[in-house]
Parts: structure tokens; C-alpha cells; sequence
């Protein structure tokens, strides 16, 4: 709690979004959750009630996907739970 509102880009650096399907799958929803929580609260100043903000915080690779109205040809992917974390 130390550093709330701090804007340490080290230790925010730490609690940035994983970046491939890959490493989200070997992550529970719950600790990510925690990961983005903490994020907003270590740089307070950045966060801003919009869109934008929120979608540059959503990983590309699951962004891409729910934009995209759910192609269902891609082998590997649940659609389903791309949807219900985004939307």
C-alpha cells in the first residue's frame, strides 16, 4: 500500500497484462484481476474513465479476437471466454 499513487514505473512495469494466449492460460482470472486492480491504483493520475483506456489495457491478442465478432475458425481459442473477460 506503500505505493498507491506513487507512479513507480518499475514496479507498475511488474503488473502490466500478459501478452500471449499461451501465459493467460497458465493464469487464473482472479490474480489477473488483482494484477490490474493494483495497476490503476499504483498510477492513479493515468487512469481515465474512457474506452480507450480501458481497451489499452486489454491484452492485443484477446482484443483482436473480440473485435473481430468472433471468427470461429481459429482452432485453440474459447470465444466464449474471450467474451464474458472483455465485454
Amino acid at each position: 500500500m506503500i505505493d498507491f499513487n506513487t507512479n513507480n514505473t518499475a514496479l507498475s512495469g511488474c503488473m502490466t497484462p500478459l501478452a500471449t494466449p499461451y501465459l493467460l492460460d497458465q493464469v487464473r482470472p482472479d490474480f489477473l484481476l488483482l494484477c490490474t486492480v493494483t495497476l490503476g491504483l499504483i498510477t492513479w493520475h493515468s487512469v481515465l474513465p474512457t474506452l480507450e483506456w480501458v481497451e489499452a489495457h486489454v491484452p492485443s491478442c484477446v482484443l483482436t479476437h473480440v473485435r473481430s465478432g468472433g471468427n470461429q475458425s481459429t482452432p485453440g481459442i474459447d470465444y466464449e471466454s474471450m467474451h464474458q473477460e472483455c465485454c
